[in-house]
């Protein structure tokens, strides 16, 4: 996984709201070689900076019908 380049911001929006994503069956985890956690996207094979899932929202993971019934029209 340390060979996968990251996300770019393109691909991500942010993300306000009273809960965060944490889709965990869409991330892997590994460490490298100094022991650091690597958390990346497993649909994208790419890695997430850190703290990224927690502020975050992956663009192909919202549906229309998901971010109408966040605004309360579904």
């Amino acid at each position: 996984m340390e060979e996968w380049s990251f996300v770019g911001e393109l691909e991500l929006e942010g993300w306000k709201g009273p809960r965060i994503c944490q889709t965990f069956h869409h991330f892997t985890y590994g460490v490298d070689a100094h022991c650091r956690t690597l958390l990346a996207c497993s649909i994208r094979r790419k890695q997430l900076q850190q703290g990224q899932h927690l502020t975050k929202t992956c663009k192909a993971l919202v549906t229309p019908l998901s971010r109408a019934a966040e605004m309360g029209g579904a």
